[in-house]
């Protein structure tokens, strides 16, 4: 038997460790604590279960291989029923199921379908320049299909990157990045015409309601549209037409708080559209500074312009907006991808996406802890995108055990057969955390997304006391859960 002395270290060690991760100083009440002792038995005893079978472990598989069998999880259950807060990086192109799209949208008369110049298949509904050939009603070539079933799954293929055979179909990164980037082609068009645009997004605020998210800020171009009677509307009508959408939607849906729009362009565009672009961020930004809180490039890092060669062109939005960089999306040291997190701490981001590379910069997630930067960390594109197989293997797990500002969030959950949030949060929770971890780190995750959200400061006493409510009916959804096993 180890001494006594050498137990008091051992306890030491592990308590100090545990002050120091995410959560770790979360006060939890009696009824809390007795959820959390439901929560950690089955967390626990999943974790057992995946030391003597990892091959059935779902938290360590490719997510196409691990859906099945993650909605089968009572822990997945509960991550449903959890209240996540906001939802504070993604794409809007991207963030409706691909399912709901194609058996929607594209049962419409008015959405069409083309062949695009560069050889890709491509969804409109207003007449397009880049259409190859004249576009045809999908509903058109619906009919004429033998099996409809059929159909509509290869239409769904268009916009959605699942595959059962992940390893071989997506065998690098710049593979499957090149059809990525090939989908948001695919989808555009649907967003240029003002009734599919809107039917769009009142789903996307549904789905995200659905599953306990209460704030959304998008990153969006937010270009202009066309409406049904052929009137063009610009990005000042753009907003107007988010700021009544939103505020429909909260009439029906008391609990939801509101949208942020954070203005994202390409990376790579050449210089005339990157300042036409920056110009309109700028009018909007003061137009609608309540709607438009930031400013964001986008694109694969590793084949894209670094962050050093924006700096002066970008200098005018530090002063009149904020930045929300993506940057640290590679696995590379010291490229320029990588290097993109000191030009985005040196350019005073609120916030980075993804930060995958940072754990190898110590300078730099200090600098982040002391200036509370926080990681939009998205576990599943992290994965889906080829950055990590394994999700235990995830630098999160590092941000989390030195406490490095994180909130969990999803990206582009639409193109890999996903839906809401739930699904980024139980990888989060089941491969990330620590096995002794439950509804102290859970707690902490959500009150991050609330706390280094773009909202104002009534804004978020406003929602942390709707935070509050709803955590308390979560914990009575634990509790009854706990008791019925």
């Amino acid at each position: 038997m180890p001494s006594a002395d050498y137990e008091e270290a051992r306890n030491n060690i592990i308590k100090a460790e545990e002050s120091i991760r995410t959560g770790g100083n979360i006060y939890l009440s009696p009824r809390e604590l007795e959820a959390d002792k439901f929560l950690l038995n089955m967390k626990q005893k999943a974790i057992h279960k995946g030391i003597q079978d990892s091959a059935s472990y779902a938290p360590s598989m490719h997510f196409f291989h691990a859906k099945p069998l993650i909605e089968q999880d009572p822990i997945f259950k509960i991550i449903q029923k959890l209240p996540k807060g906001g939802l504070l990086h993604l794409h809007s192109t991207a963030g409706v199921s691909s399912e709901w799209v194609i058996k929607n949208l594209t049962y419409r008369n008015d959405v069409l379908i083309c062949n695009h110049k560069d050889g890709f298949h491509m969804f409109v509904a207003v007449p397009s320049e880049l259409c190859a050939n004249e576009a045809v009603p999908v509903n058109k070539l619906r009919a004429r299909a033998t099996n409809k079933t059929a159909f509509d799954e290869s239409l769904e293929s268009l916009i959605n990157l699942y595959t059962h055979q992940p390893e071989l179909d997506y065998p690098d990164i710049n593979t499957v990045w090149e059809k990525f980037e090939i989908m948001f082609s695919v989808i555009d068009g649907i967003f240029d015409y003002l009734p599919t645009y809107i039917a769009y997004h009142q789903q996307l605020l549904q789905e995200l309601y659905e599953d306990n998210v209460m704030y959304l800020e998008i990153r969006t171009e937010m270009g202009g549209v066309i409406d049904q009677n052929g009137k063009h509307l610009n990005s000042q009508d753009m907003a107007e037409v988010i700021l009544k959408l939103v505020d429909d939607f909260k009439q029906d849906h008391p609990l939801f708080i509101g949208v942020k729009v954070i203005i994202a362009i390409l990376r790579d565009y050449d210089e005339h559209a990157f300042d036409e672009k920056v110009e309109r961020f700028l009018d909007l930004r003061k137009k609608y500074p309540d709607l438009v809180v930031g400013f964001d490039l986008v694109g694969q890092e590793d084949l894209g312009r670094p962050l050093a060669s924006y700096v002066e062109k970008l200098k005018n939005i530090s002063d009149n907006g904020r930045f929300f960089f993506h940057a640290g999306e590679t696995n590379f040291f010291n490229t320029d991808a990588d290097v993109n997190l000191i030009d985005a701490l040196l350019m005073n981001t609120k916030r980075i996406g993804h930060g995958y590379s940072l754990y190898k910069h110590p300078v730099l997630w200090e600098a982040f802890k002391k200036k509370e930067i926080a990681i939009e960390i998205s576990p599943i594109s992290n994965q889906v995108l080829h950055l990590v197989q394994d999700l235990r293997n995830h630098p999160a797990a590092f941000y989390i055990s030195e406490n490095v500002p994180i909130v969990i969030a999803n990206d582009d959950p639409g193109f890999w057969n996903a839906k809401g949030l739930s699904y980024d949060f139980y990888y989060a929770f089941m491969a990330f955390t620590p096995a002794d971890s439950g509804l102290q780190v859970l707690k902490q995750l959500a009150w991050n997304s609330l706390k280094y959200s773009a909202m104002t400061q009534k804004e978020k006493i406003n929602a942390t006391n709707q935070f509050k409510a709803s955590w308390d009916k979560f914990i009575d959804y634990v509790l009854g859960f706990g008791r019925k096993l």
